[in-house]
């Protein structure tokens, strides 16, 4: 984390680090920043960090504006053992403890949930700006939310992911997922993909079939209307979190309909996406409706029936 690349990473942080706590009491934290933020954290130490690891690490000059992809793309250096690497602007929203099951050295879910709308032709030009081939078709992984495991390919990885970084960086290209998806490449694509309830992408309309049973709901710290209304107003530095963000942290998926309806996504999508979430979740409503759906069915060839014989 880097304090000053925003001026509400912090309050982001806080969020994310209290829902992570509140639905994972016993997991380990650490919180890797530079060393600016590091003495700012450490200067506000409250009840969200009792029991956190804060981890300082120093960034060359090389990297001004770009500290936070630095840290991400040299992450697996710095940290022992498996880990799960989660964005700032991320809500926990369920236990995460059955990510221990994956078996994948690396894995990530694709950017916005799916390739939809992805290569736009912004996309295409930085592309070519960096060196890269318009990557249409090829895995595209978004970098917010990463398992990786303590493995000699995982290593390999992250230096080729930080080569590519640096590489593109010199030709006035700072992205990090851009430079992910080159690395992969060039490492067999070692990545793979976990399902979209692990990385939530509420930007995306393709994300709504993972809302409701989303563990990780990422909002994007660059939707600023909705991280000053719903996050920052309840997040204060100093103070902590409110009853509100409490309450957010809690049930965040209230705070993701919310999103979806300032989207102005269709009311259709949801009502399709909740009734599928019923079914899943209630086998006595699927029995129900399925009986009616028969029910219905048999009447159609009914009235067709009827309808031949007159």
């Amino acid at each position: 984390m880097v304090l000053r690349e925003k001026k509400y990473y912090y309050e982001m942080f806080l969020l994310s680090v209290y829902s992570l706590r509140l639905h994972n009491p016993g997991c380990e934290i650490t919180v890797v920043l530079d060393r600016k933020s590091w003495h700012a954290v450490s200067a506000m130490r409250g009840e969200v960090f009792d029991g956190i690891n804060l981890l300082a690490v120093d960034i060359p000059s090389d990297y001004l504006g770009y500290d936070s992809r630095y840290l991400k793309t040299q992450l697996r250096r710095f940290i022992t053992g498996d880990y799960l690497y989660l964005d700032t602007d991320t809500v926990i929203a369920g236990s995460l403890s059955e990510i221990d099951d994956v078996r994948a050295i690396v894995a990530a879910i694709p950017d916005g949930n799916g390739p939809v709308g992805l290569w736009k032709q912004s996309e295409v030009f930085l592309c070519r700006k960096a060196g890269v081939e318009t990557p249409e078709g090829k895995p595209y992984y978004n970098g917010g939310v990463l398992f990786v495991k303590d493995a000699p390919d995982a290593y390999a990885l992250y230096e080729a992911w930080h080569s590519q970084f640096r590489s593109m960086l010199a030709r006035g290209v700072g992205r990090d997922q851009m430079s992910l998806l080159v690395a992969n490449q060039q490492q067999g694509n070692l990545i793979r993909e976990l399902p979209g309830i692990w990385n939530c992408q509420i930007c995306s309309n393709v994300a709504i079939p993972y809302f409701h049973k989303a563990k990780i709901i990422h909002y994007y710290s660059n939707i600023e209307h909705f991280v000053e209304r719903f996050i920052i107003s309840h997040v204060n530095s100093s103070k902590g979190l409110d009853k509100e963000a409490r309450e957010l942290a809690a049930n965040p998926r209230r705070y993701g309909y919310n999103f979806y309806r300032q989207k102005k996504v269709a009311p259709t999508s949801f009502i399709w996406s909740e009734l599928l979430h019923l079914c899943r979740t209630h086998r006595d409503i699927f029995l129900f409706l399925k009986s009616l759906s028969i029910w219905a069915t048999g009447q159609g060839k009914n009235r067709n029936s009827l309808n031949e014989r007159n």
